[in-house]
């Protein structure tokens, strides 16, 4: 199937693939379950999901003190990450900085999550949703257990929003890979997703940007926020898959903020250290 993929291009490979997609989807009951990544069989009732033991041990999850990271605005500070200790820090930086965001990582950005990301943003690769969703429960779960009181009163968060794509680039994709993922942790976490924030200039990809300036420019005033919902006073978790400047994650941040949440962001990868740049 893959040879015969090769010999057709542009929508018309697009097209056969999406068949082949479906056609997968709709025998997945009568197919054994296999590990999105090295495609080994492995049990229906696995957790995390789509993934065998053996890749999940080559996932780098970063360790409970390397996840949170205090994000200033990426306009004014040198330097835009602060990495914070959860089980000790988190209280006196919770108290004096409530302009400003906290960035939770779940794990690095190594070839494993690269390519997990990769198939799932540009190749149609679905399989990857509930490993995505599955290793970001893990890791709070993981923070929860060890983290202060402080913390774990931001991780009772009331709703999940997932960063959206313009719908220029929507209809490109078919689908918000983000959103799939928040609708999936929606279930293991029993909390509600909203769709509050509009993305309404349609940037190019940070990752193509060249400079920092670049970056700030790119996704300045980039959302909007729907105001047929009600966050006030709700703790909002926002999520997006990578975080590189912080910038988009910044901007969509301000804009909950504004309308009365309390934002804490997520991001399920990103090679953040102490003090990054």
């Amino acid at each position: 199937m893959s040879r015969s993929l090769e010999r057709v291009s542009g929508r018309n490979k697009k097209i056969v693939s999406r068949i082949y997609k479906g056609l997968r989807k709709s025998l997945k009951e009568f197919l054994p379950t296999a590990c999105a990544l090295c495609l080994k069989n492995i049990s229906a009732n696995k957790f995390p999901r789509n993934i065998c033991d053996k890749c999940l041990g080559k996932v780098s999850l970063r360790d409970v003190n390397s996840n949170l990271f205090f994000m200033e605005d990426p306009a004014e500070a040198r330097f835009n990450f602060k990495s914070i200790n959860v089980s000790e820090q988190f209280n006196s930086y919770y108290q004096n900085y409530t302009n400003n965001f906290y960035v939770f990582i779940c794990t690095y950005y190594d070839e494993y999550l690269k390519n997990m990301i990769r198939n799932l943003k540009f190749h149609e690769g679905l399989e990857f949703v509930p490993v995505l969703a599955d290793l970001i429960y893990l890791v709070l779960e993981r923070a929860r257990r060890c983290s202060s009181r402080e913390f774990k009163e931001v991780l009772n968060f009331d709703y999940i929003v997932p960063l959206p794509l313009h719908k220029k680039r929507f209809y490109e994709r078919g689908y918000n890979q983000v959103e799939l993922i928040a609708k999936e942790l929606a279930k293991l976490t029993g909390k509600e997703v909203i769709n509050c924030l509009v993305r309404i200039k349609n940037t190019k990809r940070q990752s193509e940007m060249k400079s920092k300036m670049e970056r700030l420019k790119n996704v300045e005033n980039a959302f909007t926020f729907n105001d047929t919902a009600v966050i006030i006073g709700k703790k909002i978790l926002l999520i997006d898959d990578v975080v590189s400047s912080g910038k988009t994650l910044w901007e969509a941040a301000s804009v909950l903020a504004q309308n009365g949440a309390e934002v804490f962001i997520l991001a399920i990868t990103g090679n953040q250290k102490e003090n990054y740049i």
